[in-house]
């Protein structure tokens, strides 16, 4: 059923009690524990989030991704396929930052959150992943990965689980159960930022290839 850019849901979970987990921008191993732990009652707090990078000079901002390094694009550019890995199972996914929808704190009203959310908004990064070659991947969740980068140097802070979001967020968006070679999936990772915080830039990576989008 991926076709296009097709978003990926399945039903709504329970309604359960959420929790918020500071993390740091670009940690892959608490992202991926974090959105394991729906429902769990925990926070971590962590560092400022860094500085957003310097602009990319000359040609480089458009160069390949492929074999590491990092590559600077406009929000809505597709990159060159980068290398996914997944246990043994490896594809190559051209990643595509659609936009960031930025909520206010009404949107929050409809979550049961276990760990105060006084001066948060909700921020959704919506990012398309075309499977360009490879093995066929299951249950696929390349997105949790994704991170901001403030233009204020604020925290930003991970929801735990896959909440809906109200003009955000889908529940459980945040994968996909297959993708094959020729298939795109959208999918959305949710996470809050202070009240009247600038959205400065996206990054996603993977292994030793970063690729970050400037926004606005």
């Amino acid at each position: 059923m991926v076709q296009g850019k097709s978003v990926w849901l399945r039903a709504v979970a329970p309604a359960a009690v959420l929790a918020l987990a500071l993390t740091a921008c670009g940690s892959d191993d608490s992202d991926d524990d974090a959105a394991g732990s729906a429902g769990a009652e925990q926070s971590e707090t962590t560092e400022e989030s860094p500085a957003a990078e310097d602009e990319a000079q000359g040609d480089d901002a458009a160069e390949p991704a492929d074999g590491g390094g990092s590559a600077t694009l406009a929000e809505g550019e597709t990159s060159e396929p980068v290398a996914w890995e997944d246990g043994d199972t490896v594809a190559d996914l051209a990643v595509t930052l659609d936009r960031v929808h930025v909520g206010t704190a009404a949107d929050l009203a409809a979550l049961n959150l276990s760990s105060p959310a006084e001066g948060l908004v909700p921020a959704s990064i919506f990012l398309s992943f075309e499977h360009a070659g490879g093995d066929p991947l299951q249950r696929p969740r390349p997105g949790i990965v994704a991170s901001m980068t403030l233009a204020d140097n604020a925290q930003q802070t991970n929801l735990v689980g896959s909440p809906e979001i109200p003009g955000g967020c889908p529940a459980d968006s945040d994968f996909v159960d297959a993708l094959a070679e020729g298939e795109t999936a959208e999918l959305c990772k949710s996470v809050l930022i202070p009240e009247g915080s600038q959205v400065a830039s996206v990054e996603w990576y993977s292994g030793d290839t970063d690729l970050s989008w400037t926004v606005g």
